[in-house]
């Protein structure tokens, strides 16, 4: 799943509770404060809205998520994540 300011890789779980991998480059967001602020809501958004069944996923952040507002940034993981559980659950 891939939008302007993330990508999203999903693989089967290996274990029996999904994973997650949060990727933000320091190249594309230099910002550290702004770097936490999206690996903080990535980590929300998996917290809050699990899947059915475990998978590994890993959310690479672009260089266009820091511009992004809260809000914002929290409605763009909501679409991938959606698009992604009718993936993972037919």
């Amino acid at each position: 799943m891939s939008s302007g300011a993330f990508l999203l890789l999903a693989a089967p779980g290996a274990t029996q509770s999904s994973r997650l991998g949060v990727v933000v480059a320091k190249k594309a967001i230099r910002r550290a404060v702004r770097r936490n602020r999206i690996k903080r809501l990535v980590r929300e958004q998996f917290r809050h809205h699990p899947f059915d069944k475990a998978i590994d996923l890993v959310v690479l952040a672009r260089s266009g998520a820091d511009q992004m507002d809260n809000p914002s940034v929290w409605n763009e993981l909501d679409r991938l994540w959606r698009a992604l559980g009718q993936k993972v659950n037919p």
